[in-house]
């Protein structure tokens, strides 16, 4: 739907930021973080009360650059380009 909306802040990070989801329907979203050779560096599934969503997330570590946030709820993909110092 157009009306989802994805945000990461701060964007560039230093590995800890937050994820705002609206739009979104209520139930499961699979929220994934992976970097630029398509690896894994995070994965949560979470409920959405009401399609809102404030999510802290912690990728820090040794992996900068330019990483991909997916969020998935059923049979839709937002993507989001997060950018890690």
């Amino acid at each position: 739907r157009s009306s989802d909306l994805v945000r990461a802040y701060p964007n560039p990070t230093s590995g800890l930021f937050n994820l705002v989801l609206t739009g979104f329907a209520e139930g499961q979203v699979r929220v994934k973080v992976m970097n630029v050779y398509g690896q894994l560096i995070y994965s949560k599934e979470v409920y959405l009360k009401k399609g809102y969503g404030n999510l802290p997330i912690d990728i820090r570590g040794p992996n900068s650059g330019i990483h991909l946030l997916q969020v998935i709820q059923q049979d839709r993909i937002q993507v989001l380009k997060l950018m890690k110092e």
